[in-house]
């Protein structure tokens, strides 16, 4: 017996407005709330969260969509958590959707990193993300972190402790207005990694710039002089001066 395909999936394919109709019976006008008929829709068991997620991919994530996702999906399953990291990384997603899934715990989450780097982050944003527990590691590079709200933080780090802080340490040495004093601090600390970080940055004053053009790391060198590490092996093969 020949089975029959699944209606849903062919919904798939239609226009958003169209997919609306399908499923409501209800034709999209100035009169209906789109953002709040078709997630009534979609979340009253409608679709799964796995086609869910389908649909948004398939739409682009519409704007009128994102922001009843990002308030009221909850992180309960794995589906569910991939839709808003996804919605978290798109660049299409509004300010207003990102402050929606920014801090929804009381720990940073992967969906907290993800809202940090997307492109329409607000400081509102970074500063409700960095009051979390242990959120060290995720905001203290950002660029909307305030500089004293930096300072503050790495003066509470306990630089020695590297199990816990390392990954700290590192972001406060991208950070990109991170002040001399902590770059200086930094571009001498035992760890060659944190160097290295240090190394990398392209506003060092000459200063630091000395102290870490002696460093006995080849890495740290490396990274100061803008080669990559571990060097480029050279080919065995002859190279054709004509082709190169």
């Amino acid at each position: 017996m020949r089975e029959e395909p699944d209606e849903r999936d062919s919904r798939m394919t239609y226009d958003l407005d169209d997919f609306f109709e399908h499923v409501t019976g209800t034709t999209l006008s100035a009169e209906t709330d789109p953002e709040l008929i078709v997630f009534t829709t979609l979340f009253s068991n409608f679709l799964d969260a796995k086609r869910i997620s389908m649909v948004l991919e398939h739409h682009g994530y519409p704007r009128r969509w994102v922001l009843f996702v990002a308030r009221h999906l909850k992180q309960d399953t794995i589906e569910s958590f991939n839709i808003l990291w996804h919605l978290a990384q798109h660049t299409s997603t509004p300010a207003k959707a990102l402050e929606a899934m920014a801090a929804r715990g009381p720990q940073v989450s992967g969906l907290d990193a993800a809202v940090l780097w997307n492109p329409n982050v607000t400081r509102v944003i970074v500063e409700r993300i960095a009051r979390l527990e242990h959120s060290d590691a995720h905001v203290l590079g950002h660029p909307l972190l305030p500089v004293d709200e930096l300072r503050r933080r790495y003066a509470a780090l306990d630089r020695d402790d590297l199990k816990r802080n390392k990954l700290a340490l590192k972001s406060v040495a991208m950070h990109p207005h991170c002040p001399t004093d902590i770059v200086t601090e930094l571009a001498l600390h035992p760890d060659l990694f944190i160097r290295a970080v240090v190394a990398c940055r392209w506003d060092l004053p000459p200063s630091v710039r000395e102290i870490l053009a002696q460093d006995e790391s080849p890495r740290v060198r490396a990274r100061l002089a803008g080669l990559p590490w571990p060097p480029t092996k050279p080919s065995p093969d002859p190279v054709d001066p004509i082709e190169a």
